[in-house]
């Protein structure tokens, strides 16, 4: 029994690829087609070829699925390194305001900038939440994704448990302090430099 074969021939393909591409022999265009449709002349390249793209598209289906099912762990991790972020400025503001580093405030300050808007947010989240609104979010999704997950304290207690409980629960007070402070050091540089402009 003869084996079953595409209809095309290969003199009609070289004849095809000439007129799209030139006659130039070594293209790697038609390299390629060239090689594709001869598969499709054996079936026993053909049949290997479809076997491959089938098993292409499962792993690209399983890994689309994969990251449809996972969404919520990379918004968290997302979360997670934003609330870093903040934290590390707040922490470094902090520091710098026993420098001296805000009295030397300019407006393209945007360390400056950037701890205050830290600050104040902190600030505001815990007026109106109780809490960070960055750890209820990320808790949150962490709990969509996997309902056992255990995740029940706060960002410092969840990453730094080496922190002391006292000065854990001291933070919101140390964030305030370093806010009334840096805005301090701020002021008296805008009043500085106006009466430096003055003179």
């Amino acid at each position: 029994m003869s084996s079953t074969t595409c209809p095309a021939k290969t003199g009609s393909h070289e004849n095809l690829m000439n007129l799209i591409f030139g006659s130039k022999e070594n293209n790697e265009i038609k390299v390629l087609l060239r090689f594709s449709m001869s598969s499709l002349e054996k079936p026993q390249l053909c049949c290997k070829f479809v076997v491959g793209m089938n098993i292409l598209v499962v792993m690209l289906s399983t890994t689309l699925n994969n990251i449809e099912m996972n969404h919520e762990i990379w918004l968290a991790n997302g979360l997670l390194i934003l609330h870093a972020f903040v934290v590390g400025i707040t922490v470094a503001g902090g520091v710098a305001l026993f420098t001296g580093r805000f009295a030397k405030f300019h407006k393209k300050d945007f360390f400056a900038w950037a701890f205050i808007a830290c600050s104040f947010g902190q600030i505001i989240s815990l007026v109106l939440t109780g809490g960070c609104i960055f750890t209820a979010w990320e808790k949150e999704l962490r709990l969509q994704s996997d309902p056992t997950a255990s995740y029940s304290k706060t960002f410092l207690q969840e990453y730094l448990p080496f922190l002391p409980y006292g000065f854990i629960q001291a933070v919101p007070f140390l964030t305030l302090g370093a806010l009334i402070g840096a805005i301090i050091q701020i002021r008296f540089a805008i009043k500085r430099k106006r009466n430096i402009n003055k003179q």
